[in-house]
């Protein structure tokens, strides 16, 4: 509640007190949380993020699948979908926000015996060109991040240019129908 008053002065009486009143209230947020790639689990692990738009700090919890959360990094305990929710309860400004759920598949680096019968991938490690020699028909062959996220496609039986990619450990996913074997590939 707020007051005005005004005492007078010797030309001017006192004026009657003026109240208003008024009620603030706790202010809406939302979550941004973008979607969240599919993960290999032998990376075993990695950093989620998602931003409230109070700023204040998000919480996130393990809804469901095969993982266990420390802080904001997800560790895999096996293959399967992952329910990932991220959840902001609020302070004394801002109302809690509605939760938003991501979900993950956690797949595993399998073998194709058809694909890696006839497969010669050079140099490993890698500066400037990779090159990856097949005989096999449809395959298509995918450079990934240790996110699992496509970072380049690759052609086979060409020499394929990657000087333009960060130094690391990336994964090459090879495909052929509905089989796929993964490389590590180190980028220098």
């Amino acid at each position: 509640e707020i007051t005005a008053s005004q005492a007078g002065d010797d030309n001017y009486l006192v004026a009657a007190d003026v109240a208003q009143t008024l009620t603030v209230s706790k202010a809406n947020q939302t979550i941004t949380f973008n979607p969240v790639e599919d993960q290999f689990f032998e990376t075993g692990s990695f950093m989620i993020s998602a931003t409230a738009s109070s700023g204040l700090e998000v919480n996130f919890e393990i809804v469901s699948g095969p993982a266990t959360l420390s802080g904001n990094v997800v560790s895999f305990s096996g293959l399967g979908t992952v329910v990932v929710s991220a959840n902001q309860s609020g302070d004394a400004a801002f109302l809690a926000a509605t939760s938003v759920e991501q979900s993950f598949e956690v797949n595993t680096i399998t073998g194709v015996d058809d694909i890696t019968s006839a497969l010669l991938i050079y140099p490993n490690p890698a500066s400037d060109v990779l090159t990856i020699k097949t005989q096999q028909e449809g395959v298509s062959i995918e450079l990934l991040n240790m996110n699992g996220t496509r970072v380049m496609d690759i052609k086979a039986n060409a020499p394929n240019s990657i000087a333009h990619l960060s130094e690391g450990i990336y994964i090459l996913r090879i495909t052929a129908g509905e089989d796929y074997t993964t490389y590590k590939i180190i980028k220098e």
